[in-house]
């Protein structure tokens, strides 16, 4: 399983947006599962969030009720509804 960051999700979708003149007549869905099978080897966009979101959720340490992300230090409560909709993969 390759780690798919947010970066590489807005890459997925800048590339989409680019096939947009040569591939008019599929939809953006369809263009983003095109490059996301391209470049991630993955069967669809959809798969491409979801390795993503665990990507993510490896890099969080829980120490109580608090989580801290390894990456970026940025502390937060996963049971609280502000903090999950602030993750931008939900």
């Amino acid at each position: 399983m390759s780690r798919i960051s947010l970066l590489e999700l807005e890459k997925i979708k800048r590339e989409a947006k680019k096939l947009k003149n040569k591939l008019s007549k599929l939809s953006h869905g369809q263009r983003l599962d095109i490059v996301s099978r391209n470049l991630f080897k993955v069967r669809n966009y959809h798969e491409a969030k979801v390795q993503c979101k665990k990507y993510i959720n490896s890099q969080a340490n829980q120490n109580g009720s608090v989580s801290e992300c390894s990456y970026c230090q940025l502390a937060f409560v996963a049971s609280e509804k502000a903090d999950l909709k602030a993750d931008p993969t939900l």
